[in-house]
C-alpha cells in the first residue's frame, strides 16, 4: 500500500526565465537531490514564471528542517536549483489532507485478560475432577458386599434329568428315520 506524506512544506518562487526555457524534470532532478526527498510536486503557472513546488516527508521535525533549509538559500543557491535568477516568494508546512495512515495492529491482551483466561480453564479442568472424587468418596461410604466363602445356595428348582452320553454305542440300533431325499437330473 502506497501512502502520501504526513507534512507538505510549499515554497512559491518566482523565476526570470520563460516557459519555453524552464526545465521542470530538470528542476525535480536537482530539488529531489538538493532536499534528499522522492516526493516532490511542482506546478509552474505564466506570468514570470511562478513554481510552486511541494517537498513530501513523514515526520514534523523533517518538515521543519526543510522550511529552514528553503528560507535560508542565498541567491546563488536558488540560481543553481531553478537554472535562472530566483526569488522564494513565501514557504509554508503543513500537515498533509491526503495522508493515509498505515493500518493499526490487531488490540494486545492485557495481563488481566491472560489473568481471567486461567482461571476459566482452571475452572473447566477442577470442576469435574472434584465431582469425580466427591462421587468416588461418597460411593466408600457405602457397605461393601460381603465376600463370599461359601459355596452360594442353589436355587430350589430340581434339576432336569440328563440322559448319559455314550460314544461307543452302536448307531445302527437306532431307529431309521423317514426322511427321504430324491435327487433327478
Amino acid at each position: 500500500m502506497q501512502t502520501r506524506p504526513a507534512f507538505l512544506v510549499s515554497y512559491v518562487a518566482t523565476v526570470s526565465t520563460s516557459m519555453a526555457n524552464f526545465n521542470v524534470p530538470t528542476y525535480v532532478a536537482r530539488t529531489r537531490a538538493r532536499f534528499n526527498t522522492e516526493s516532490v510536486g511542482v506546478s509552474v503557472a505564466a506570468g514570470s514564471v511562478i513554481v510552486t513546488t511541494e517537498l513530501g516527508t513523514d515526520d514534523e521535525g523533517t518538515a521543519n528542517g526543510l522550511v529552514d533549509e528553503v528560507g535560508n538559500m542565498d541567491s546563488g543557491e536558488l540560481e543553481s536549483l531553478f537554472d535562472a535568477p530566483a526569488v522564494v516568494d513565501s514557504v509554508t508546512s503543513q500537515a498533509n489532507p491526503d495522508a493515509v495512515a498505515p493500518p493499526s495492529g490487531p488490540p494486545t491482551r492485557s495481563e488481566d485478560d491472560h489473568v481471567v483466561l486461567s482461571i476459566i480453564i482452571i475452572c473447566v479442568v477442577l470442576v469435574p475432577v472434584a465431582v469425580f472424587l466427591l462421587y468416588l468418596w461418597m460411593d466408600r461410604t457405602k457397605p461393601l458386599p460381603q465376600a463370599a466363602t461359601t459355596k452360594a445356595p442353589r436355587s430350589p428348582r430340581p434339576s432336569k434329568p440328563y440322559r448319559p452320553v455314550n460314544t461307543n454305542e452302536d448307531l445302527s440300533s437306532r431307529p431309521a428315520s423317514q426322511v427321504r431325499f430324491k435327487i433327478e437330473f
